[in-house]
């Protein structure tokens, strides 16, 4: 049984991004991941000092920008992109994790570059969560488009229709 809220939660994963990927600041990030953490991410090696360690092979510059955080019980998903990350565009990751005792516990990633507009975008001002869930507004790939589209901007509230989420 959960210790914490979804909203503790939530904020634990914000604070705990900020302090890792913004401010550098790996004795205090202790705190927030669990000493028994698993990260499911193959190209992380195993455990806590794993990612603090390929953290610290990034660039000074590395910026995390939460986009979207949703939680229920002990899972949280963070949505949001890593600039300054040393490649000619920014990281639009999606972090699925657990927390347990009030720490980090595990996370798995999905991450890929910034997309280009293309051929295949078809995010709109008009694209409703329904569209979203429905798959009216994924590549053909399957990808969905409405939260990394570069036609949108990083503040995109007014620009999405229906959508009542931030992008």
């Amino acid at each position: 049984m959960s210790k914490t809220t979804p909203e503790q939660n939530k904020a634990l994963v914000l604070q705990a991004f900020d302090t890792l990927f913004n401010k550098r600041d790996y004795d205090a990030a202790e705190r927030f991941w669990s000493d028994r953490y698993i990260q499911h991410s193959a190209h992380i090696a195993p455990g806590r000092n794993g990612l603090f360690n390929l953290v610290r092979t990034l660039p000074d510059a590395l910026k995390y920008e939460n986009q979207l955080i949703v939680a229920e019980g002990d899972y949280v998903i963070a949505h949001g992109r890593f600039s300054g990350n040393g490649r000619p565009a920014a990281w639009v990751a999606a972090d699925i994790l657990r927390v347990e005792d009030g720490k980090l516990a595990t996370s798995s990633r999905t991450k890929r570059p910034r997309l280009s507009p293309s051929a295949d975008c078809r995010c709109s001002a008009t694209a409703s969560l329904t569209d979203f869930c429905s798959g009216a507004a994924v590549r053909p790939s399957g990808l969905a488009v409405l939260w990394d589209c570069p036609r949108l901007p990083l503040d995109c509230r007014s620009h999405r229709g229906a959508m009542s989420m931030p992008c």
